[in-house]
């Protein structure tokens, strides 16, 4: 009876855990390339802006409590060499990189804009990038961090968020 209880304290507290999206805007989780609908965090007065359309490739936390020794920053991955050295330090504690859509890139072609959350006692955080905006001269990353609402389950998290996007050489600026 005692277990029976838990389980339903355990489903309870779960299910009243409110936890931003991922992917806003209407797509579904399992469409790979995100549409952006917005410019939220970006200044669009400046004409002439493209929407880069990007590829998710994994969003999803990190479970090592730190021991990744990954710290919170938003960068970007322009070669196999420092791919291959954040996707080892992503899977010192878990294999984590097992659940990203898509490991093997051709950097001529693509570019990987990452972004990390600082180390979290408990769940319901996230880290996402809305959306990329390109001007003549640079490219500029959106990224929100949510927190959370309502019941969470603790547990140490680090949230992260990986996008594919083309190749360029402009500076890429984070909001």
């Amino acid at each position: 009876m005692k277990n029976l209880l838990f389980v339903l304290w355990v489903a309870a507290l779960l299910s009243a855990c409110e936890k931003t999206p991922s992917n806003p805007g209407g797509n579904s989780a399992n469409d790979s390339t995100t549409t952006l609908d917005s410019t939220q965090g970006i200044d669009t007065s400046k004409a002439n802006y493209t929407l880069i359309k990007f590829v998710e490739m994994c969003d999803g936390a990190l479970y090592g409590a730190g021991a990744e020794k990954i710290h919170k920053h938003d960068t970007v991955i322009r070669d196999n060499s420092s791919w291959v050295a954040l996707k080892n330090k992503m899977n010192t504690t878990n294999v984590t990189t097992i659940n990203c859509a898509d490991t093997t890139i051709n950097f001529s072609d693509s570019i990987i804009v990452v972004a990390f959350e600082e180390v979290k006692g408990s769940g319901g955080y996230d880290v996402i990038v809305k959306n990329i905006i390109e001007y003549m001269d640079t490219v500029f990353v959106s990224v929100e961090h949510t927190i959370p609402k309502g019941l969470v389950i603790t547990v140490m998290e680090q949230p992260f968020h990986l996008v594919k996007i083309p190749a360029t050489n402009k500076p890429i600026v984070f909001k």
